[in-house]
């Protein structure tokens, strides 16, 4: 039997006898076949070669008495390599052919796959990962080693200071809502801005008197008046012969009442009474967010007034969490209010919490105050009348010309209805508004005739209210 190890001569006959250039023939094959076994030294690293690489894309490694030819499945090399790879990289194997080398799903390694003195071990594989010598181990330099390290103390740095910042910023914002915790969630609390003006009749239907603030009166009208005093603006409310009722209201967004869970609040303010009545105040939340045309009440008390006197009042109520996100009606009912009897107000104020803090507004200026006003309602008698003039074209007249109107001083809280107030026009007709937005609105129309001027100037109002 001849292998790539040993050459078998002829077998010799029984009894025959053995020449001695015969049996040193025999010998020599022995010989031949020993010396290619690898060594005691080899054994120990039987896979291991020498790379002799020249460029970054290809790895020629040299084994020691490892048989050459076609590579066999299976075939394990291990080697250090001389340079880093740039790329896609091949391997020949005593000067076998060149195969690529492959990683573990069988692509092509990318640039810096294998590093410049890494001990690298790979495995032909013929199979349906692709033909070529699989990547299967590298063993990490010490400066790989050292790298991860350090990348590994970056990460952890990093991390210590997301949570030292998510920690500030918890603080933060613990610091922000207990710094808020004692803000005003009325608006015009102080009654200090009256766009519709000083001095509202108050019919049989929730009219707004003071911005923010509304009333109801039934039989016959009642009179809402500003009321300055050294001690500030009072907003009273004048009674009339037959009159049955006297509602006096506010109502808070479901964004603005700030609570969590089971919100507690607190309630305080100054009322005035000529007869020293008993005024009921119920606080109420809408069935439809935002939406106060059906209230149900959720708690209430009566203030006790003194007559011909300014009384403070102060009431602690809680709201569930499953009324915060409606909004709420502050309602004072007050009964009938005849001829020459008053009701009137000063420095109401709702706060989170269940001690009632200093008043104080909620806007932290006057122009801060009269923007929240403005987001629910806006009058331009404060910013002048707005004009337009200009030629008409001399072919023909437009029809339905549409021209950019005045913008809102702020954002409305939501696309507000507009009514335009003393219009004055010339050449034009059909005036209306279009497109009222948050923003602001236009003006469309139909011009008359050509060649003339056209012009139109008006006030308008912006209605946003709850």
């Amino acid at each position: 039997m001849s292998n790539d190890f040993y050459a078998k001569p002829t077998d010799a006959q029984p009894l025959s006898t053995i020449r001695s250039a015969q049996f040193n023939t025999n010998n020599q094959s022995l010989e031949t076949g020993f010396d290619k076994l690898l060594s005691e030294d080899d054994t120990k690293r039987i896979q291991y070669g020498q790379d002799g690489s020249s460029v970054a894309t290809l790895y020629e490694v040299t084994i020691p008495k490892l048989p050459g030819g076609v590579y066999r499945e299976g075939l394990e090399v291990t080697f250090t390599a001389v340079l880093e790879n740039t790329g896609t990289a091949n391997i020949s194997v005593n000067g076998g052919t060149n195969e690529p080398i492959l990683d573990g799903t069988g692509a092509q390694l990318v640039e810096g796959s294998i590093k410049a003195g890494q001990t690298v071990t790979v495995i032909r594989n013929a199979g349906s990962a692709g033909t070529g010598f699989q990547l299967t181990s590298t063993v990490l330099l010490q400066s790989d080693i050292q790298d991860a390290i350090d990348a590994a103390d970056a990460a952890a740095a990093s991390a210590d200071a997301a949570s030292d910042s998510a920690d500030d910023a918890a603080a933060s914002a613990v610091d922000a809502a207990e710094a808020n915790i004692n803000d005003n969630i009325i608006i015009n609390s102080a009654f200090e801005f009256w766009q519709r003006g000083t001095s509202i009749s108050v019919g049989g239907s929730n009219t707004y008197t003071a911005d923010r603030w509304s009333a109801v009166a039934a039989t016959t009208n009642l009179s809402v008046d500003l009321v300055p005093t050294d001690a500030g603006n009072s907003l009273v409310i004048n009674g009339a012969t037959s009159n049955t009722r006297c509602d006096f209201r506010t109502r808070i967004e479901a964004a603005d009442m700030r609570g969590r869970v089971d919100a507690v609040y607190t309630i305080t303010g100054r009322i005035f009474s000529t007869d020293g009545r008993n005024v009921t105040l119920n606080l109420g939340v809408p069935t439809v967010a935002d939406t106060f045309s059906s209230i149900t009440t959720k708690a209430t008390t009566t203030l006790s007034t003194v007559a011909a006197s300014y009384t403070d009042f102060e009431f602690t109520f809680t709201i569930l969490a499953a009324d915060l996100g409606r909004g709420l009606q502050v309602d004072f009912i007050c009964g009938a209010l005849g001829n020459a009897l008053q009701m009137a107000w000063r420095t109401v104020k709702l706060e989170l919490g269940s001690v009632a803090t200093s008043f104080k507004t909620q806007g932290s200026s006057v122009g801060d105050e009269l923007a929240l006003c403005q987001r629910y309602y806006f009058e331009s008698s404060s910013t002048g009348v707005f004009r337009v003039r200009y030629r008409v074209n001399s072919f023909a007249p437009v029809t339905t010309a549409r021209i950019s109107g005045p913008q809102w001083p702020v954002t409305m809280r939501v696309s507000p209805s507009v009514s335009l107030v003393n219009l004055t026009t010339s050449n034009t007709t059909n005036e209306a508004v279009d497109s009222p937005t948050v923003d602001g609105f236009n003006i469309v129309y139909d011009e008359v005739a050509s060649d003339v001027i056209a012009s139109l100037s008006f006030e308008y109002t912006a209605d946003a209210e709850l």
